[in-house]
């Protein structure tokens, strides 16, 4: 004679339990947040585009100092802004220098061992008014940090004027 089994008889299969989901969230927020974490203080201060926004806050700022430690300054413009306080004093005297950063932007960039190339729209505004303009701006790595290339910024000037010689870009 055969016994037909009970209702507490049958085990029921394992079911996750609320605490093992609160644990897989817990885990899930963690990698999370160490994977932010990780971009925002190892990898980002490490690329050319976090140079390159920290120049535009310096410019918005109208923080010299900043901006001239950013550029990799050598040559003739070594010779002709030899310091920070040479650039404000600068600044000072043509006040299109550094015309007013109203909005930046990057697009693609190029990177190529110690050499970046970062497309960059910018809305100024100078004298002559706002201007919105894509600029190619390059970079170098320098003692492992990344700076502007000040040899661009001669070639921008020798381009486009004085009242461009950093980030306004407009044609004339």
């Amino acid at each position: 004679m055969s016994v037909s089994p009970n209702i507490s008889d049958v085990k029921s299969s394992p079911r996750p339990h609320g605490s093992q989901f609160s644990v897989i969230v817990l885990i899930l927020a963690v990698a999370a947040i160490a994977g932010y974490s990780y971009w925002k203080f190892v990898y980002f201060p490490s690329t050319p585009q976090y140079t390159l926004d920290k120049f535009f806050i310096a410019a918005k700022a109208r923080d010299y100092d900043s901006l001239y430690n950013l550029v990799h300054v050598t040559g003739l413009l070594k010779a002709a802004v030899p310091n920070a306080k040479g650039l404000r004093d600068m600044a000072q005297r043509m006040p299109g220098l550094v015309p007013e950063v109203e909005e930046y932007r990057f697009g693609a960039a190029t990177v190529s061992s110690d050499r970046a190339t970062i497309e960059t729209a910018t809305t100024t505004r100078t004298l002559r008014g706002v201007t919105s303009n894509t600029l190619n701006v390059e970079m170098e790595r320098v003692n492992g940090s990344w700076m502007i290339d000040g040899r661009w910024i001669l070639r921008e000037v020798g381009k486009r004027g004085l009242g461009g010689l950093i980030i306004d870009g407009s044609e004339r």
